[in-house]
């Protein structure tokens, strides 16, 4: 990863994908996340699962920073039914 210079409280605000992959060095990821209310989101990573629920009445606005990588880099995912449906995995390429 060459470094990823942004405002992330900015980008968080902004995203308005349901999961959006920003960056991804080696050992980590940032993500961003944006929950209509009502949705929820499950992460299993290594062996610990958590789940982010949006009980309000706005967008949950969220950003992660995983470890180890989980997803494939840039990987832009709009809806939660789109993200449901796709099964790929982090593939060791790091893409600037």
């Amino acid at each position: 990863m060459k470094g990823h210079v942004a405002d992330i409280e900015e980008l968080t605000e902004a995203n308005k994908d349901f999961h959006h992959v920003r960056c991804t060095g080696q050992n980590l990821q940032l993500a961003l996340m944006s929950l209509k209310p009502g949705e929820d989101f499950g992460l299993d990573h290594a062996g610990s699962f958590h789940k982010l629920s949006n009980t309000g009445d706005k967008p949950m606005k969220v950003h992660t920073i995983c470890y180890p990588p989980n997803h494939v880099d840039q990987l832009e995912l709009r809806t939660k039914s789109v993200a449901q449906a796709l099964s790929e995995h982090f593939d060791g390429k790091v893409r600037g």
